[in-house]
């Protein structure tokens, strides 16, 4: 199926060339280089000069069909130094707090009795005047919200990978605000149906907190981690067709709603629900994420949700911290070091129960 895309540059190879051959080309031209750039395309035509042809035409050939998208990430690095920054340590730098901003979100805050939700995001530097291609939502009574990333590799075709998870996240919103929607399932289905005439794919996670259950649902490698007593009690599972290609919805795209997990989990007061795109879960580790919650844990929970962002953008801009991406990459086959430039979204939940009085 030539519609669906890959995650960056698409070039045709000869047909008389061996998959050994080409899989040899590959690796002597990608050690040569000192960054190798990645992307997370849809699926579209695979290139020699993509990590993915290597991951996805060559190891898996008759698993996914020609067209599917890989994510478009910033950079690869071929590993040259040995020296490694411990996974637990929190990233320090000057970076400070102007993160050029297009999206109103810091006002996109909701106050319920049971709930305070607030946004954060940054945009990869590439993307600032467009406002990156991530999006999210979060209903006006506070308790259905969603975070999706729009596969970047649609750009090789002159599709803006916005342009879906936009529209996906803005239907999303309207099942929940005008169409009063609440299941997660029912509320991604809508958004899926009614952006069907839109040409892109995105990876989506939406999430409903009721009384004291939450109840999510997930495609691709956005996701949400809840945390008490700081440690990590409950989190979604990463959906990678393989290495840097997440499942994903979108026209064309191999996925729909009912391939995404689903899930269910009652909270407790104090409870702290962290929803993301991949621009955090790729560049900072559970560990450092609790300690980031653990220090700003009486602060305003907006301002949880930027240290947090802040922390993975600091981490996406390292060329030698451990990352999981950086650590994925290496389970893969890559040498691959630092952080993954990506568009970064967060939403903060912080969970507060009510006590009927005696």
């Amino acid at each position: 199926d030539p519609s669906l895309s890959h995650k960056q540059s698409s070039i045709v190879t000869s047909p008389s060339l061996s998959l050994s051959s080409l899989s040899q080309s590959f690796l002597s031209w990608s050690r040569s280089l000192s960054r190798l750039s990645i992307v997370r395309s849809s699926f579209a035509f695979p290139s020699l000069f993509s990590p993915s042809f290597s991951l996805t035409s060559l190891k898996f050939p008759s698993l996914f069909p020609i067209s599917l998208q890989m994510r478009s990430q910033s950079t690869m690095t071929p590993t040259i130094t040995t020296k490694k920054t411990r996974k637990d340590t929190p990233i320090t730098s000057s970076f400070v707090h102007q993160q050029p901003v297009l999206v109103d979100f810091r006002d996109d805050v909701r106050h319920t009795a049971t709930l305070t939700v607030a946004p954060w995001q940054i945009p990869h530097d590439m993307k600032k005047k467009k406002g990156g291609e991530d999006t999210y939502f979060i209903s006006a009574e506070g308790n259905v919200m969603g975070v999706f990333d729009g596969v970047g590799g649609w750009a090789d075709t002159g599709v803006d990978p916005r342009d879906y998870s936009l529209s996906l996240s803005e239907n999303c919103r309207i099942a929940a605000d005008e169409l009063y929607l609440t299941n997660p399932h029912t509320v991604l289905k809508y958004g899926y149906d009614k952006s069907i005439s839109i040409t892109g794919s995105s990876t989506a996670c939406v999430v409903y907190i009721t009384n004291k259950e939450f109840h999510a649902i997930n495609v691709g490698d956005s996701g949400f981690r809840i945390i008490r007593d700081n440690k990590i009690v409950y989190s979604s599972r990463e959906q990678q067709h393989t290495f840097n290609m997440p499942f994903q919805l979108g026209n064309p795209a191999c996925d729909v709603p009912d391939n995404g997990d689903q899930y269910t989990f009652s909270l407790m007061d104090g409870d702290v629900i962290i929803m993301g795109t991949d621009g955090l879960f790729d560049n900072i580790y559970s560990e450092t994420l609790l300690s980031v919650v653990k220090q700003n844990e009486n602060k305003r929970v907006q301002e949880i949700a930027e240290r947090i962002a802040i922390e993975a953008y600091h981490a996406s801009k390292s060329g030698t911290v451990n990352t999981p991406f950086s650590e994925n990459a290496s389970r893969a086959g890559f040498e691959f070091e630092g952080g993954k430039e990506d568009d970064i979204t967060v939403i903060v939940v912080k969970y507060k129960e009510i006590y009927a009085k005696m």
